[in-house]
């Protein structure tokens, strides 16, 4: 089943059963989010309930929607759930909103979801709540108040309860944190009005789960999907789910969650996307035997050096890893060696003749050959003679699968990976690269910020990942790493603050009083960014294995 634009997925996700009771939490329900006329293929699929759009099941006349309560009930698929609640053209916040239109809409739409059984109402609807240009913030957030103080009684009357949903600044510009959104129930202050969190929305914010934490008893539902291009999650290691799953088992949650994402192939993505998502709720949500799952804790280090390195991090080992399918894999690697082994060496490190692999922004960006697919059809020489145009997606995407198993084989999380001597560099090359090719003297002093540097860590390990990725955010230096943006208008007023958000349409900031500001973003108008981590992210292009050797043999001897 190919899915229309109003076909968008949501899967739940439900935790198998037979595990034992330290792995397990209450059962989650798996659920899919679709129009009326997708019923029964939503049944068929074994899905626990449909999620139906709350504008659809209004907009029909009275006989539609008996029919349609009629087709619920004999498919047997209940519907628990709905979002869509309002329509854009219904405002509830700015200077024209209609609350007579408002609660006709709202007392027919709730009527009906009582028909049905239902109990979440997910209130996103950035249209019908985004803020007018130059309308005050503070009004709008006291319009949404004043709406929600008006339809939570009703919503209990019904058996129902609305759950806001923070939404990506892309999609609203008001409620676009969880914490906005727990402000929002707070000030509201009824029992029937309450939270949902959008994973997606979360990353897309890059917002804290420790959000779930506060949020509590607060939460009533969540939705999910990859971020990367907002698809089916099929992987557990295509991003980084963990913390967010982490902190759901932490606090018990139990109640329902849909991964709202679309596929261009439902049939084939949807059972792989829903026994990944079923093991999130478990201990052991990548899927490896539990003996497996997690090495032996190293011995302390005491010298300084790598027989004693602290091991993977927490989250990080066997149990982390991408899929690799052994069929592919081997595929993959025939074409590998035939035409690629020469340039780009054996381990996919890179050679005098190619570079690394294992670091390149192309590789790392690729999903089952999507990336390489196309840029093979380009023409790359390989070491055959022949043009990479000639390699099929399939081929691509085996091809793939090997530089994947090389790029874990080279982490720490990899079962074929353990922490050697990393002092294995030149540390007066490394000196002679800090002070000039890596131009770290531009920013950084010996005897200055880092002075004393080589004792700071518990591990060379650790120093090598803060040399190459330094903090950003809580626990780092502002001045170091906060991004600043300076905008200049068609007008030729210019103002600035820290960079909280940009994208297509907007670049929101905050200002010297600590105040959010959004800016449309109009011909004429000019953004300049200074990120002082700009300069540690494009080394990341360019620096080689020898010269990170060569840079934390020399950082570890200052002392």
């Amino acid at each position: 089943m190919r899915l229309s634009r109003t076909g968008w997925l949501v899967l739940g996700w439900c935790l198998i059963g037979g595990l034992p009771p330290a792995a397990q939490t209450a059962r989650v329900q798996v659920g899919f989010c679709g129009p009326l006329k997708e019923l029964a293929a939503v049944k068929a699929a074994g899905f626990d309930y449909i999620e139906l759009g709350t504008t659809e099941l209004a907009g029909l006349s009275d006989a539609e929607f008996d029919e349609a309560a009629r087709q619920i009930k004999t498919v047997g698929l209940p519907v628990p759930v709905v979002n869509l609640f309002l329509p854009g053209t219904l405002k509830v916040t700015g200077p024209a909103i209609d609350r007579e239109a408002q609660m006709a809409y709202v007392t027919k739409a709730f009527s009906r979801l009582a028909r049905l059984g239902t109990e979440i109402v997910v209130f996103g609807s950035g249209g019908a709540r985004r803020v007018p240009d130059g309308f005050s913030q503070a009004e709008a957030f006291a319009q949404l108040v004043e709406f929600g103080k008006r339809i939570a009684p009703m919503a209990s009357r019904h058996g129902l309860t609305i759950a806001i949903e923070p939404l990506r600044r892309q999609e609203s510009n008001i409620i676009n944190s969880a914490a906005e959104g727990l402000k929002l129930v707070d000030a509201i202050d009824h029992p029937n009005f309450q939270l949902m969190i959008d994973f997606f929305h979360l990353a897309s914010e890059k917002e804290d789960p420790a959000v779930i934490k506060q949020a509590g008893a607060r939460l009533r539902h969540l939705h999910t999907a990859n971020p990367q291009g907002r698809v089916f999650p099929l992987i557990w290691n295509e991003f980084d789910y963990a913390p967010f799953f982490a902190t759901l088992r932490a606090t018990g949650y139990d109640r329902r969650i849909s991964v709202e994402a679309s596929t261009k192939d439902f049939t084939a993505e949807a059972p792989q996307s829903i026994a990944l998502l079923r093991r999130a709720f478990t201990a052991n949500p990548g899927g490896v035997p539990a003996q497996a799952a997690a090495p032996p804790a190293p011995a302390p280090q005491t010298g300084g050096r790598g027989t004693g390195s602290v091991g993977p991090r927490p989250n990080t080992g066997p149990a982390d890893r991408p899929i690799i399918e052994p069929a592919a894999l081997e595929r993959g690697t025939k074409i590998y060696a035939v035409e690629c082994v020469t340039c780009h060496g054996a381990s996919a490190r890179g050679t005098e003749r190619g570079p690394s692999l294992i670091r390149s922004p192309l590789v790392l960006s690729d999903r089952q050959g999507a990336v390489l697919g196309p840029f093979f059809a380009k023409g790359h020489p390989m070491q055959s003679g022949r043009p990479s145009s000639e390699l099929t997606t399939a081929q691509a995407a085996d091809l793939m699968q090997f530089i994947r198993q090389k790029y874990h084989d080279t982490l720490r999380g990899s079962p074929l990976f353990t922490v050697g001597d990393i002092l294995t560099g030149d540390p007066t090359a490394g000196q002679a690269y800090f002070n000039g090719e890596g131009k770290c003297t531009a920013c950084h002093s010996i005897t200055g910020d880092l002075a004393g540097v080589g004792k700071r860590f518990a591990s060379v390990v650790d120093l090598q990942q803060r040399m190459l990725f330094p903090l950003r955010g809580r626990g780092a230096n502002p001045s170091r790493s906060v991004v600043t943006v300076t905008i200049t208008l068609a007008s030729g007023a210019a103002v600035s603050g820290v960079l909280v958000a940009e994208d297509d349409f907007f670049v929101t900031y905050r200002d010297a009083s600590n105040a959010v500001r959004i800016v449309r973003r109009t011909p004429g108008l000019k953004v300049v960014k200074t990120d002082p981590l700009r300069e540690h992210q494009l080394l990341l292009d360019t620096i080689t294995d020898k010269n990170i050797h060569d840079l934390v043999a020399y950082l570890e001897k200052l002392k």
